[in-house]
This record gives C-alpha cells, structure tokens and sequence, in this order.
C-alpha cells in the first residue's frame, strides 16, 4: 500500500479554498473541437508536469506550491463530464501499463506510476470497471496489476471483493498477497473463507493470518491458534498479533502462559515476541491477563513496562494500580497515562498527589499528559 499512502499524502496535505482544475477552463473551451482522447491527453501531460515540477521542489515555500497545484488540478478532475473522465482514465491506465513493462522493479514502477495513478485515485469510483478488467487481465504486466489492486484499501471498497477474491485464490505469489493484503484492509467478511482455505492448503500463511485479524471474524480463530501452535516464529508473531485484532477471549489463557514462559521467541529484526503479546492482551481486554502483565511491570527494560501500562490501561482493571503507581511516581509517563484510563477515586486521588509530587519535573509535556490524565480519571468516578 506504499503507492496509496503517497497519494494520499501528497493529494491531502493543502485544504483548498474552492477548486478549479489548472487547465479546466482550457479544455473545456476546446471540448467541442478536440475528441476526447485529445483532451485526456492534455490532461495527462499536465498531470505529468506537476508531479515532475514537484519533484523538483528544493523549499518548503515550493513544495507548498506544488501540493497546492497538485490538490486543485485532482478536484477539478472531478468536475469534468462523465464521458470525458473515462477517457482520461483509459488513457492514465494504458500509460501506466506501458511504464510497468519497462521494469520489474515494484517499487520503482510505483513511483513512476504516480502522475497517472493520482488521476485515477481521485476518479476512482469511476475507474473501478477499468481497474477490475487491469487486473483481472492475466495478459497485463505483474507490476501493472499489483498496482491496480493498491488502489483498494477502504472499507467503501466493496465492489472489487469477488474480483480481488479470484486473484488471491489464483495468481501469482506477488498479486495473491497484494490482494489478499487488500481484502483485509477491505474488511470484507466475505474473503474469510477463502482465506482460511488457503491456510488449510499451507500457502500464504503469513499474508493470510495477517488479513483474517484486521477482518475481525471469530471464524479466523481455529487457523490462527493453529499458526501460534505450529507455525515457525514470524508466523507465531503474526498470529499474535491477529489474535489482538480478533479481540477473542479463547486466546487469553495461551498468551499469558507464552508470556509469563522462561523460554522465549526470538524473530530477527523484531527481537522477542514478549512485547506483541503484550498488546494483544491490551487489545483483547480481559481480566485474566492483568497477574502477568504486572509482573512486566517489573521487567528492566522500559518497553516492556510501557507496553504492560498500556496494556492494563486498556482493560481497566483497578486491581492494576498498585502496580502502576510506583511507576507514575517515578515520572513514567504510560504509567500515568494507564491510571487515568483506569480512573476513579483512587486514580484521581493519586494523580493528584503526583501533580503536586512532580512539579518540579521541567518538560512541559510531561504535564499536559499528567493534566490529561487526571482529567480522564475524574471523568471516570
């Protein structure tokens, strides 16, 4: 989802006071002399030219100016005849398509792809028909597909589930992850079953596990327990994790026992899984993970604590704050953070004891996170 983030960005940083395309007016005069094919050309070469000229930017003042321009020629898109958006369209994905055969570099054909790829973002709702037929087109470039299906990453994005389903259960590798990777970011409940078929065959299992926890679906349950009892260690952690977004209390007593294990998972480049199981336990909210998540408490490293606050701050378990509070009156500030998610009498009580303990602590933010805290806290009487 790089490309969509981009875009996103890119298109989304400067609000507009109204909007007119740059060349609107342009074009619009000429509609009734030029064919349509020559006028989504102009406005592809003109999309071209403001994402160049913004790559050029070398200021702050400049790159402004260019998100700005970039902003109201993508609204003004929006404000042309139907006939001549699928136009524009057709042409945006037919040179898209060109630049991906140029390359099997993803990433790279992602940023070249860009100037096209904005148009069809903000026409997106139009463009579905023509996106589904991009990349459902086994003929069509890998890296032109892939990057057909990174436009879909909403839950509003419905329309393309049966299609994008088709691609996850028969493609290649690349494509089926991408599409499964967007039909969890979808949240479509009906790629559940497909996907748990495909856990069960032994293929895309990490993609897979990946997708069924942002989904939500208690089904996902057996195939994710599964994964944590079977699977090598990056797949134990995805599993991990999909159990937090699951949010299913069947998990709690398997995780506090890894948890609280002498032995641990080491994955390289994450380190100890410890700390995703942790949040999990946060994100599942049960009572019976709050024993072990005090003992973190005491663990020498800071990001443990900080996690298990956090963690305790989400279930909200009174019994937490005699825990917690030796931690907040050495100025930790999840600590803190936790008791005011707690709340009540006590927390209150002793928030208030510390805004006075305290004050002498010189950062500005430290206080405004206290103040905050103590506010929640009151709320919670």
């Amino acid at each position: 989802m790089y490309k969509k983030l981009l875009l996103i960005l890119l298109l989304s940083t400067i609000p507009l006071k109204g909007y007119v395309s740059i060349s609107h007016n342009l074009i619009n005069t000429a509609e009734k002399k030029d064919t349509l094919n020559a006028q989504a050309e102009k406005y592809i070469k003109e999309s071209e030219k403001i994402f160049k000229d913004y790559y050029k930017s070398t200021t702050e003042k400049e790159v402004i100016q260019k998100q700005s321009l970039m902003k109201k020629f993508t609204e003004g898109l929006k404000i042309l005849t139907l006939p001549l958006q699928k136009a524009i369209i057709k042409m945006a994905l037919w040179k898209a398509k060109k630049i991906c055969e140029t390359t099997d570099d993803l990433e790279g054909a992602g940023f070249a792809t860009i100037p096209q790829f904005a148009i069809i973002e903000t026409l997106k709702g139009t463009a579905t028909p023509e996106l589904i037929k991009s990349f459902m087109d086994k003929s069509n470039d890998p890296e032109f597909r892939y990057l057909c299906i990174d436009m879909y990453s909403t839950p509003k994005d419905t329309m393309v589930v049966e299609s994008l389903i088709k691609v996850m259960m028969d493609s290649t590798d690349k494509l089926r992850g991408g599409a499964c990777t967007a039909l969890g970011s979808i949240k479509d409940k009906r790629a559940v079953e497909p996907m748990i078929e495909l856990y069960k065959k032994g293929e895309m299992r990490r993609d897979v596990i990946w997708s069924l926890g942002v989904i939500g679906d208690k089904r996902a349950y057996d195939v994710v327990m599964d994964g944590l009892k079977h699977g090598d260690p990056k797949l134990k952690w995805s599993c991990i994790s999909a159990f937090g977004r699951l949010g299913d209390k069947r998990a709690v007593p398997i995780l506090v026992e890894m948890l609280e294990s002498k032995e641990d998972i080491i994955i390289e480049h994450h380190g100890s899984v410890k700390p995703a199981i942790i949040i999990a336990l946060g994100e599942i909210g049960d009572k019976r993970a709050v024993p072990a998540l005090k003992k973190m408490l005491k663990h020498r490293d800071w990001y443990y604590r900080a996690e298990a606050s956090d963690a305790l701050g989400e279930i909200r378990d009174k019994k937490a704050l005699d825990a917690l509070i030796p931690l907040a009156e050495k100025g930790e500030l999840d600590a803190i953070k936790a008791i005011g998610k707690i709340g009540g009498k006590r927390a209150t009580e002793e928030l208030e004891r510390l805004k006075i303990k305290l004050k002498s602590i010189p950062d500005p933010y430290f206080h405004k996170c206290l103040d905050k805290a103590l506010k929640e806290a009151k709320s919670k009487k």
